[in-house]
């Protein structure tokens, strides 16, 4: 089941939306996989203002910002791995049906990063794994990048979600 709460209001964030996309894609499919035998996705987003840094993983400095979280109801992610979930080429999918290349979260964390955002997770064994992402609020009118149009074939993943996500 998926469920999608939306902060109401739109707010802007300077970047790409297709690189955001792309992030989303990522964290909702690996949620996705680690629900196996069923479960809830949730994906939220608020307006939320810090006024003292914080962060698990990253260290999110004081300030507004347009909050996504990605919270899954999967197997969780194990405490001796925690720290190299990030890092490009590491996998958990090691069956031939499963084979992963490992850049799918070094991909959102780098996307994350190049939009001046930070991320930070919780995850639990047995009971999965929440995603917050963190991207600065613009207040400039010139916080839409021009955007190349995406071009391909007629793939699809989530896209009602991520759409209603990526909606102004």
């Amino acid at each position: 089941r998926v469920e999608v709460q939306l902060e109401p209001r739109p707010y802007k964030v300077k970047g790409a939306s297709q690189q955001i996309r792309r992030l989303l894609e990522n964290l909702c499919v690996n949620a996705l996989e680690a629900m196996e035998d069923g479960g809830v996705l949730t994906c939220r987003t608020e307006s939320v203002y810090l006024d003292v840094p914080f962060g698990r993983y990253d260290r999110i400095t004081v300030g507004e910002y347009f909050k996504v979280t990605i919270r899954d109801t999967g197997k969780g992610i194990p405490k001796e791995i925690e720290d190299k979930i990030f890092n490009p080429f590491f996998t958990t999918k090691t069956t031939a049906a499963r084979k992963g290349s490992g850049l799918g979260l070094s991909i959102v964390y780098g996307i994350v990063k190049d939009h001046d955002g930070y991320i930070d997770f919780e995850s639990t064994v047995g009971k999965g794994t929440v995603f917050y992402l963190y991207f600065p609020i613009c207040r400039d009118e010139t916080a839409r990048a021009a955007a190349a149009p995406v071009r391909g074939g007629k793939e699809s993943i989530l896209p009602s979600v991520l759409d209603r996500l990526l909606d102004d």
